[in-house]
């Protein structure tokens, strides 16, 4: 084979590489840097000075978009008197230490134990050194997968501009220097600049995990890292000391005062929540917004980005800055923090979701007079649990107002949206695979489940959960021991997520079905319907909660809301928020409680706990109608003494959506006559829409919602509790 280029060729590369050159070591001069990294990357023969000037002009380049506070430093530094380049034993350069007998290359503790506990877990990892610049180089490319968006903390701490420059020399570096997860202290006030950091940001975890760019570096920690982290622990312990002063002065019943006529300032309420959610940010936002409607001042405290974490630091520092005057948070309580929390500020806990550190009697016995629980489950967690009534506040759920607009084209026949798209094999195997006696009992129940849709149209809303578990265990062998001693755990899962997805799956087979039959489009978002052999024709990815859902929803003639409970849950309160216009699949918790409310407000003598002393404490005309309803049922997780006591003690509202009857289905054929019938009215469509979305503004909007909230713990505050 000849060789590629002519003499010719190679004579006029070599006379424009020296033009580039050229051209490029004056552009480092003048200080342009992407200049100078552009030019040198046109040279067709690169020497190993080329690529060593290519390296740094890059970097530098980076540095002056990213961390122009460092451009200076590194692009002048001098030579160093103890580290050089040198060939790599892999290839390329790498940096050598020279004040040893020898040159020593300076190695990549890539694999260190350090490395791999920290960026296996949530944890920050700190550099004490650059090394030979390959473990930073690692580090950028190779990002530990945690929770969500979060991305792992590391401090990079060289004291030394010259070893800095030689390893910018050697190594590109532009991704650690471009990612804002990468905090860099470079430079004789390294030390300065952590301590500076950490006084400055709160957020960022405290340096730990070290590892040392080279042994010589252990120097660091004592001389750098240890003092700005004993500086950080000092500010807190200051700031700590003057929440516990202002907590111990402080009277819950001047919350009181402050919602007063003439209250002598605003209240302030502090809201806590964390970026690393998908809805709970967004109801923190919109809570805080509503707070804001309501004259409060109103302060988030939440991550500022990715790679902050919601350290003590930065509660400590932020309960003695902003001292609020009712502590808000959603699914935590105030026990879950420790010293850092006051103790005489009322703390308001909503509950949203089934959490096991909620849902135990250990939490409910440190629960004190200035804790308050909102909650639509207060019969529950006062029966079951023993939480105090007297600090339990109804709150089902809240959405925010929504402009509405007009003219959206829609081009969406039928619209579902839900998270539990995947088959329900493949979720209890993703959900418990490390459990195969679960796995063995929940994917016979679900079996079963799915033979009774095909034989009888599965009326879950009557179904017995302990009856089927037994039958499942029965049918898998189980342990019997195994069974009675998880029974309740088992119970639970039976129901949600395996009852849950169970049942939603079959409407959207029902809407598959029809949209087939008619021509119909269908689109279900969410994370695994494009998994699902019979769904995933239909899938549509992920919509992104607030804008893009509310969009979604104008767009689309339909929405379907199928949950095995009421359905005044989140996603039907967003879209009747949003505009939209829903079928709703039938459960007789959504008529037959306002029907329990009705009676017992109307004709109850008492304030009954239980059904049986409603049916004693009833006028005698309505007790047959009390005992058909209470036969009748309010399905599954609904106990009639249950309900007694959220109507009579829990304070709960019986909702009724205006038109409810005339949106909902029960099964294939009456779904299927609905949609044909709106899908042909429009007028009637909106007619609805319009209705349901004003009565959703106005008992379930944000404002109205915290406003019933501070008025009850007022009164409640006021009554005594505190």
């Amino acid at each position: 084979m000849g060789p590629t280029t002519t003499p010719k060729q190679s004579l006029r590369a070599a006379t424009g590489d020296a033009d580039l050159r050229q051209q490029a070591d004056a552009a480092l001069q003048a200080g342009q840097f992407a200049e100078a990294a552009r030019l040198l990357g046109r040279i067709v023969e690169r020497d190993p000075a080329t690529f060593v000037l290519a390296n740094l002009a890059r970097n530098l380049a980076a540095l002056a978009e990213h961390r122009a506070d460092l451009v200076d430093a590194i692009a002048t530094a001098p030579d160093s008197d103890r580290y050089e380049l040198g060939p790599a034993p892999a290839g390329g350069l790498t940096v050598y230490r020279t004040d040893g007998p020898t040159p020593q290359p300076i190695a990549t503790p890539i694999y260190e134990p350090t490395v791999a506990e920290a960026t296996g877990k949530d944890l920050p990892l700190t550099l004490a050194g650059l090394g030979n610049g390959q473990l930073l180089a690692h580090l950028a490319a190779n990002p530990p997968t945690l929770l969500l968006t979060q991305q792992q903390l590391v401090y990079v701490i060289e004291p030394d501009v010259s070893l800095a420059r030689l390893v910018m020399m050697a190594c590109d570096l532009t991704e650690p220097i471009g990612q804002p997860r990468f905090r860099w202290c470079v430079g004789p006030g390294a030390g300065e600049a952590l301590a500076e950091l950490l006084e400055n940001e709160p957020h960022l975890q405290t340096p730990e995990h070290v590892v040392f760019g080279e042994p010589a570096k252990q120097v660091l920690m004592d001389e750098l890292i240890v003092p700005a982290v004993q500086a950080r622990h000092e500010r807190d312990g200051e700031y700590l000391r003057r929440v516990t002063e202002w907590d111990a002065a402080h009277e819950a019943g001047g919350l009181i005062e402050l919602l007063g006529d003439d209250a002598p300032r605003q209240p302030r309420v502090l809201l806590l929540t964390s970026r690393f959610t998908t809805v709970l940010q967004h109801a923190c936002r919109d809570a805080a917004a509503a707070f804001g409607e309501l004259g409060w001042r109103a302060q988030l405290f939440i991550e500022p980005s990715d790679h902050h974490r919601p350290t003590p630091s930065a509660l400590v520092r932020c309960f003695a800055e902003f001292r609020p005057d009712l502590i808000f948070q959603i699914d935590h309580q105030r026990h879950e923090f420790g010293n850092f929390m006051p103790k005489r500020v009322p703390f308001v806990c909503w509950v949203q979701d089934l959490m096991p550190g909620i849902f135990n009697d250990a939490a409910a016995a440190k629960v004190g007079p200035l804790d308050f629980l909102l909650t639509d489950l207060t019969a529950r967690l006062h029966r079951e649990h023993g939480y105090p009534a007297a600090q339990l506040v109804y709150l089902n759920k809240a959405t925010r107002p929504v402009a509405a607009r007009e003219n959206v084209e829609q081009d969406i026949d039928l619209l579902f949206v839900s998270h539990g798209g995947a088959p329900v094999a493949d979720m209890i195997d993703e959900q418990f695979g490390d459990q195969p006696q679960v796995v063995a009992v929940l994917k016979q129940a679900a079996a079963q489940f799915e033979q009774l849709v095909e034989r009888d149209g599965f009326d879950l809303n009557q179904l017995d959960i302990e009856a089927e578990l037994d039958r499942a265990a029965n049918a898998a062998g189980s342990d019997p021991a195994f069974i009675e001693n998880n029974r309740e755990m088992l119970a639970g899962k039976l129901f949600h997520p395996v009852f849950d997805r169970v049942y939603r799956h079959q409407a959207v087979g029902w809407a598959a079905d029809l949209a087939e039959r008619d021509g119909l489009t269908l689109a279900l978002y969410g994370q695994g319907w494009q998994s699902h052999p019979r769904f995933a024709a239909y899938a549509r990815g992920v919509a992104q909660y607030g804008d893009e859902l509310e969009q979604l929803t104008r767009r689309s003639r339909i929405g379907l809301q199928v949950v095995p409970f009421g359905c005044l849950h989140q996603r039907l309160l967003d879209g009747l928020s949003a505009g939209g216009f829903f079928v709703v699949r039938r459960h007789p918790f959504d008529t037959n409680f306002a029907r329990l409310q009705r009676l017992l407000d109307a004709y109850c003598d008492g304030v009954p706990t239980s059904a049986e002393e409603a049916l004693q404490l009833i006028d005698t005309e309505q007790r047959d109608e009390l005992q058909a309803l209470f036969d009748e049922g309010f399905g599954h997780g609904y106990p009639a003494d249950e309900m007694v006591w959220n109507v009579c003690v829990g304070g709960h509202p019986g909702y009724e959506l205006p038109g409810f009857d005339q949106i909902t289905f029960g099964d294939a054929d009456e779904f299927g006559r609905r949609v044909r019938h709106y899908l042909a009215n429009e007028d009637e469509r909106r007619r609805i829409a319009k209705r349901q979305a004003a009565y959703v503004r106005e008992h379930f909007g944000y404002v109205s919602q915290m406003k019933r909230v501070v008025d009850t713990v007022a009164q409640k505050l006021a009554g005594g509790a505190a």
